[in-house]
């Protein structure tokens, strides 16, 4: 999981046009739920919502992300990012 936070946490960043801001933290992990990516389980698809892009007037949205990680290759293999919160999460 550490090395999937180190990773899929700039990929997801790249997915924003200005700036980010994570709540993520010590008591709420960046990543809320997991699922298996491929058939074989050396994929994990990690799932969150803990951060939020700013648009060009300054306003921050609320972002949930996907990230696809390699555990034997040890690499992101795609970034997914939609407007909004996982439903039935809380902050």
């Amino acid at each position: 999981m550490a090395d999937a936070t180190t990773d899929c946490k700039p990929a997801i960043e790249q997915q924003a046009t200005h700036d980010v801001k994570w709540a993520d933290g010590f008591l709420t992990p960046m990543f809320g739920r997991l699922a298996w990516g491929n058939d074989s389980h050396t994929q994990v698809r990690f799932i969150g919502d803990k951060v939020e892009f700013q648009n060009g007037y300054g306003a921050y949205t609320p972002m949930t992300y996907f990230c696809v990680y390699d555990t034997s290759a040890k690499k992101v293999i795609s970034v997914d990012v939609s407007e909004g919160r996982i439903p039935g999460e809380t902050d």
